[in-house]
């Protein structure tokens, strides 16, 4: 039975305030000890990366808020978080 291993990009959309925060890569282990983050701010060339590391896409989701913007400071929604999901056969 294969086993996996898995990973997520966490990237914020672009803000009306100012640039994005820096997009963050995680490691997700079984224990709280085998899970680490890593920092990007390029998250196209972590996802290019990661592919010629034998990672997988299987799931991309938008995360939606709402922001102010246009004229007199009206509501719209708007997309705040983009997450990839990834995975591969665990090798070890």
């Amino acid at each position: 039975m294969t086993k996996w291993e898995y990973c997520k990009i966490v990237q914020p959309v672009s803000r009306a305030d100012g640039p994005p925060s820096e997009a963050t890569l995680w490691f997700l282990g079984a224990t709280q000890d085998e899970t680490r983050t890593m920092y990007s701010s390029k998250p196209d060339n972590e996802l290019a990366r990661l592919g010629a590391e034998g990672w997988e896409m299987v799931s991309h989701t938008q995360v939606w808020g709402v922001m102010k913007g246009g004229t007199a400071g009206t509501v719209v929604p708007a997309p705040v978080l983009q997450v990839y999901y990834l995975k591969r056969p665990f090798q070890r």
